[in-house]
């Protein structure tokens, strides 16, 4: 079920990532690429997406070699994807129509910055933006 929300969500490249991490957690980027076949740049891409979306977690460990980044599908974090219609209703009927766009550009980008979040809600002002992510927040 974890690897069919992350297709729905990301694509079936992210899918083929996360099944692998599944079947043997703790890889490089390069095992990830030797066991999926896919191009190297496609591999960091997805995981970069992965990671921005709380999905996969890097752990940096320092060796002989050099440091190397060690990645681990987080089940849970996926099966909470099947909770964010319920909350961006619950945020829409508490909080109004802006905090649901707001919040739902926040879930479609994953960890975002500011300008990030004020480029994907142009149509409001950054106070406005401003106010209503603190509210989320709090």
């Amino acid at each position: 079920l974890a690897l069919l929300l992350v297709k729905q969500h990301l694509g079936p490249d992210a899918e083929t990532i996360c099944a692998a991490l599944i079947r043997r957690p703790g890889r490089t980027s390069k095992e990830i690429q030797v066991e999926t076949a896919l191009p190297m740049s496609q591999v960091r891409n997805c995981l970069l997406v992965l990671v921005q979306n709380n999905l996969v977690r890097g752990e940096v460990e320092g060796g002989a070699r050099g440091k190397e980044c060690r990645y681990s599908f987080e089940c849970n974090a996926a099966f909470r994807r099947l909770r964010l219609p319920k909350f961006t209703s619950h945020i829409r009927y508490c909080l109004g129509e802006k905090a649901e766009k707001i919040f739902e550009a926040i879930v479609d980008h994953g960890r975002v910055t500011w300008a990030q979040l004020c480029q994907a809600c142009p149509q409001y002002p950054q106070d406005t933006i401003k106010d209503i992510a603190d509210t989320l927040i709090k």
